[in-house]
């Protein structure tokens, strides 16, 4: 019998999409898997890309926050850092970092003509409480105009989620909603006089190794208190899952890359199995 490890003692937004059946890319059973069951996840080079993105973002847009300009030369190195920390996980292709540092370098160069030149904060760490829940996450940054904050969440994008005559994919941007509003649904609760939470960005870049001209877009979005309101249900609902020990599988186009498939197997073969069933067949 597999050791059942403690359930996390917080939530994250990837961890409740990862619980709920609605969500497009969830599956309770892999979270059961890796959460639960201790089974190593393999690493993602899209995951590695985005963090080193993000660092890099975060280090330009720091001196944004202070007053100064966006610092070019301190995103590079740092966005070059998280892809020499994230190198070994890749050993078949040892000119990774390197190779996607090139490519990465062009995004971020792309972005500075259109730095914000006035910010709240950048990389926020969140912790706060719905519910019996602790909820855990970052936020990218949080603009200010004179309308108020604006919560940002950066992404990166192998696949365009706007046409060429500009419009977005409006399933592509519903799917991104619920974290926005999980975040502004936080910094209301954490900052309830500061508000209204009610408006978030997202800022892409779309681009990949085939893509020599990485592309940044920008769209707003109205978070309303309905939007909100149901982010916040969905974690208790997600609790209310990771609680009761019954993960459901919800195999998908993400199966392709999953890290677990081979105990997946197994489990798929049960019916309606309890986190104590899995382990003992495990």
């Amino acid at each position: 019998m597999r050791t059942i490890l403690p359930a996390p003692s917080h939530l994250s937004h990837s961890q409740v999409s990862a619980l709920l059946p609605s969500r497009r890319y969830s599956c309770g059973l892999r979270w059961s898997l890796t959460r639960r069951l201790g089974y190593a996840e393999a690493p993602s080079s899209g995951m590695a890309l985005g963090s080193a993105l993000d660092s890099g973002l975060n280090a330009m847009l720091r001196p944004v926050v202070e007053g100064g300009r966006a610092d070019l030369l301190a995103g590079i190195a740092a966005m070059m850092a998280s892809l020499e920390n994230s190198a070994p996980n890749f050993p078949a292709d040892p000119g990774w970092a390197r190779t996607e540092g090139t490519w990465l370098e062009l995004a971020l160069k792309a972005f500075y003509p259109t730095a914000p030149t006035a910010l709240e904060t950048v990389q926020l760490e969140l912790s706060f409480r719905t519910g019996a829940t602790e909820v855990r996450g970052w936020v990218d940054r949080v603009d200010r105009d004179a309308e108020g904050p604006v919560v940002v969440d950066h992404k990166l994008t192998a696949t365009r989620p706007w046409d060429s005559a500009g419009e977005w994919d409006a399933d592509w941007v519903a799917e991104r909603i619920p974290q926005l509003a999980l975040y502004a649904g936080g910094l209301a609760i954490l900052e309830p006089d500061r508000g209204p939470w009610t408006r978030g960005r997202l800022v892409v870049c779309y681009g990949s190794r085939r893509l020599k001209t990485p592309q940044w877009n920008t769209i707003d979005l109205a978070l309303t208190p309905e939007a909100i309101a149901a982010a916040l249900d969905d974690v208790q609902t997600a609790q209310a899952i990771a609680d009761s020990g019954v993960y459901p599988a919800t195999p998908g186009q993400h199966c392709g890359w999953c890290s677990v498939t081979a105990p997946c197997a197994t489990v798929l073969a049960m019916t309606a199995p309890s986190i104590v069933d899995v382990a003992a067949a495990l």
